[in-house]
């Protein structure tokens, strides 16, 4: 007979529920994502995008919403594939990870 040591469950950094939901953004969602990435404009960590560029490549990006529907966090990951006889594997970026100051830490 094999058995196993139980684990402990995993802790919850309390950054998202898990069950918030996650979808795909939509064009009539760009002036939420605009938003939460503000502070980071700010501080020079994200480059300031016209909202339409945000409403044009909506579908890029990965939304989670608090209940109440207000934004808690965006992402935009993307994969590049490496072109032929470039010798590597593809290779993947996250672009515009924010979350909402009141998701953050406690």
């Amino acid at each position: 007979m094999i058995t196993a040591t139980p684990r402990p469950a995993p802790r919850s950094h309390g950054l998202l529920a898990p069950t918030s939901p996650v979808r795909t953004a939509r064009p009539e969602d760009a002036a939420a994502p605009a938003d939460l990435s503000r502070p980071f404009l700010r501080s020079g960590a994200l480059r300031e995008r016209p909202i339409s560029l945000h409403a044009d490549h909506a579908a890029d990006f990965l939304l989670t919403e608090a209940p109440d529907g207000t934004l808690d966090g965006c992402v935009g990951p993307r994969v590049h594939p490496a072109a032929p006889g470039e010798g590597r594997d593809s290779a993947g970026v996250v672009n515009n990870f924010c979350v909402a100051g009141r998701r953050g830490r406690r």
